[in-house]
C-alpha cells in the first residue's frame, strides 16, 4: 500500500518505462511528418527547425550566464542542461556539469569572488543568458540582412535561419519577463532581486564551492581532507559567517560531537547575524546530532531542522536532513512525504542523490521492497556517497 500524501510519488524511472518514453516520442515524431507532408510546403518546417534549435540555444543560454560570470572573476560552480531523468554527470574545469533528458530548461550556479559590487555583478550574469541568445538573433539578422529575414520565402535554408532567429528571441522573452515558476525565479526577476539581496546571500554563494568540496570530502570518508580544506577557506575568507559553521559539520564527521557542539554554542553566543546565518546555524546542529546517531537528542535536531526552515523559507537541504531524522526516528511516512516534496522540485544533482538513499530506506521500512529497490539502484548508479551507501547496504535485506 502506498502512502496517502502522495497519489503520485516521483520514482526513478525503469527500462520499460524508458522504452515507453521513447516509443511515444517516436509516435510524435511520426505524426508532426505527417503533418508536414501533408500540404507540404517548404514553410511548414519552420515549427521542425524551432523545436532542432531550442537544444542548441538552450546550451548557447546556459553559457552566456556560465561565460559572462567567468568575465566578471567568478567561479562557476554548477552548470545542468534539462530536466527530468539524469544522463550524464562530469567536470570541466571545476565546474560541475549534470546534462538532462529533456532540454527545455537549465541553469547555472556562480559563485561570487568578493562582496564589492556583487549586486550589480549578479544583474549582469542573469541578463548573460539571454544576452547570448540576442546576439545570435542579431548574427542571424547580420547573415540575411533585414528585408531577407522577413520576408516570407520557400528557401529553405534561409528558412532555416529565420527559425533560428525566431527561437532565440523566444527564448529572449521567456526568459526576461520577471516570473518565478517551479524552476526558481526567470532571468529577469533575477535581475530585479539581485539588487535586493543582502551581504549575507552573496556571502553564502561565496562559500558554497568551498562547502561542496568539504561536503564530498566527508562523503567520501576523507573527513579529515574536508577540515583541512575548510580550514584553508576559512584563513582565506576570514570574515565569511558560512565557513566555521561548515567546519563544524567537518569536526562532527571526524566523530567529535562535543566539540562540534561546544564551538556551535560560541556561535550561538555571537552577536545576532541574519536569519540566513542563524538557519544555517541550527541545520549544522541537526546535522551534528545526525552524524553522532545520538537517538536522545533527535527531537531537539527536529526542532532545529524546523526552525532553520522558517528562517530559510524551506531550504531543500534542510528538509532532506529533517527527512533523515524523521527515519532515524522511524516516522517514515513522515519522511517520504517530505523528501516526496523535495524530490519532485529540486534540480540539484547531489540534493536527488540524497534523496533516492532516504526514499529507498522508507520504501524498505514501508514494505514496498520493488520501490525501494529501485531507488537504491538509481542511487548507486550515480552517486559516490559512501557513508548512504553504508547507510543502504546496512539496512538492506538480503
Amino acid at each position: 500500500m502506498r502512502s496517502t500524501f502522495d497519489p503520485a510519488p516521483r520514482r526513478p524511472t525503469t527500462r520499460g518505462e524508458r522504452l515507453g518514453a521513447a516509443l511515444f516520442a517516436l509516435l510524435l515524431t511520426g505524426l508532426l511528418a505527417a503533418e508536414l507532408l501533408q500540404g507540404y510546403s517548404p514553410r511548414k518546417l519552420s515549427v521542425l527547425f524551432i523545436i532542432a534549435f531550442w537544444a542548441p540555444l538552450l546550451v548557447v543560454h546556459e553559457l552566456g550566464h556560465a561565460l559572462t560570470a567567468r568575465l566578471l572573476g567568478w567561479h562557476v560552480h554548477e552548470i545542468v542542461i534539462g530536466f527530468g531523468p539524469e544522463l550524464a554527470r562530469f567536470s570541466v574545469g571545476g565546474t560541475r556539469v549534470t546534462l538532462r533528458l529533456v532540454p527545455m530548461e537549465g541553469y547555472v550556479v556562480p559563485s561570487p569572488d568578493r562582496l564589492e559590487g556583487a549586486r550589480g555583478k549578479s544583474a549582469l550574469v542573469y541578463f548573460g543568458g539571454p544576452g547570448a541568445e540576442v546576439l545570435c538573433a542579431l548574427l542571424a539578422l547580420a547573415w540575411l540582412g533585414p528585408e531577407t529575414m522577413f520576408t516570407r520565402t520557400e528557401a529553405i535554408p534561409v528558412i532555416a535561419v529565420q527559425s533560428f532567429a525566431l527561437a532565440a528571441v523566444i527564448g529572449v522573452l521567456m526568459t526576461l519577463i520577471p516570473h518565478a515558476g517551479g524552476g526558481g525565479a526567470s532571468d529577469g526577476l533575477g535581475i530585479l532581486l539581485s539588487f535586493r539581496l543582502s551581504d549575507n546571500d552573496f556571502a553564502y554563494r561565496m562559500a558554497g564551492p568551498a562547502m561542496d568540496e568539504a561536503q564530498r570530502r566527508i562523503e567520501a570518508d576523507n573527513t579529515e581532507g574536508a577540515l583541512e580544506h575548510i580550514d584553508a577557506e576559512i584563513a582565506h575568507d576570514p570574515n565569511n559567517p558560512f565557513l566555521p559553521i561548515m567546519r563544524v559539520r567537518c569536526v562532527a564527521a571526524t566523530g567529535d560531537r562535543e566539540t562540534a557542539l561546544a564551538e556551535l554554542e560560541r556561535m550561538r553566543e555571537q552577536p545576532h547575524h541574519s536569519d540566513l546565518v542563524e538557519g544555517e546555524r541550527l541545520h549544522a546542529a541537526a546535522r551534528v546530532v545526525l552524524e553522532a546517531g545520538d537517538r536522545e537528542l533527535l527531537a531537539d535536531a527536529e526542532g532545529a531542522c524546523r526552525a532553520a526552515l522558517e528562517r530559510m523559507g524551506g531550504s531543500p537541504d534542510v528538509q532532506v536532513t529533517l527527512g533523515a531524522i524523521l527515519i532515524e526516528q522511524a516516522r517514515y511516512r513522515e519522511a517520504e512525504e517530505i523528501l516526496q516534496t523535495v524530490f519532485k522540485r529540486t534540480r540539484d544533482p547531489w540534493q536527488e542523490d540524497r534523496c533516492m538513499a532516504y526514499l529507498a530506506l522508507t520504501a524498505l521500512a514501508l514494505g514496498r521492497e520493488a520501490d525501494a529497490e529501485l531507488f537504491r539502484q538509481a542511487f548507486e548508479a550515480r552517486s559516490h556517497n559512501r557513508r548512504l551507501r553504508k547507510q543502504l547496504s546496512t539496512n538492506w535485506i538480503a
